[in-house]
């Protein structure tokens, strides 16, 4: 009983900081918000922040791992190109519910290392269609992770373009022209 309230404490304690960063990057430049002020306008003392994150960077890496680990719970392995874009289309829906912290995630200098979850988990979808019966697709070779790498910057990209320009245009514009630009040229392949 006490390891699962303590167990309580500590999400809640991650999930305050997490979204204050993401509350104080809305007005403020990645490197100009320092721990002391993120603990701070958490109501966390200082070396509070340190027992969840060693720096800002493992902040976002965690803020990014969250979003990766939402959006797993919810698209299926894209055994189709319609499942693909029905795919696209719940990450778009998920992306302008969760616009205000992925603009302040699109500005953050380290964003490219922010792909890396996303990259191992489209590497991984791969292996799932592979297990159901398509062995087209191997995660080991150069080809599918240099694919898998293509595939995950492109979108978040455009991810981060859409959300800098308000969500313009609307989610089924941005399905139709990422499907066109990205999806389907991948799935050619």
């Amino acid at each position: 009983m006490q390891t699962d309230r303590f167990e309580k404490q500590r999400l809640a304690t991650r999930q305050s900081i997490q979204q204050t960063f993401i509350k104080m990057l809305q007005t403020r430049d990645f490197d100009s918000i320092t721990v002391r002020e993120i603990a701070e306008e958490a109501g966390i003392g200082f070396k509070t922040f340190y027992r969840h994150y060693p720096d800002k960077a493992a902040l976002t890496q965690a803020i990014m791992a969250g979003f990766v680990e939402d959006i797993s719970k919810v698209i299926s392995p894209p055994s189709t190109l319609e499942v693909a874009v029905a795919n696209l289309r719940i990450i778009l829906n998920y992306v302008q519910d969760n616009a205000r912290a992925v603009r302040a995630i699109g500005q953050m200098p380290n964003r490219e290392d922010l792909a890396k979850p996303i990259i191992q988990f489209a590497l991984a979808e791969g292996v799932k269609i592979q297990s159901e019966g398509d062995n087209s697709f191997d995660s080991n070779t150069s080809h599918n992770k240099l694919i898998s790498h293509h595939f995950v910057h492109s979108q978040l990209g455009l991810f981060f373009w859409w959300v800098m320009n308000d969500l313009d245009p609307p989610v089924d514009n941005m399905v139709e022209l990422m499907s066109q630009l990205i999806i389907k040229p991948i799935w050619e392949l």
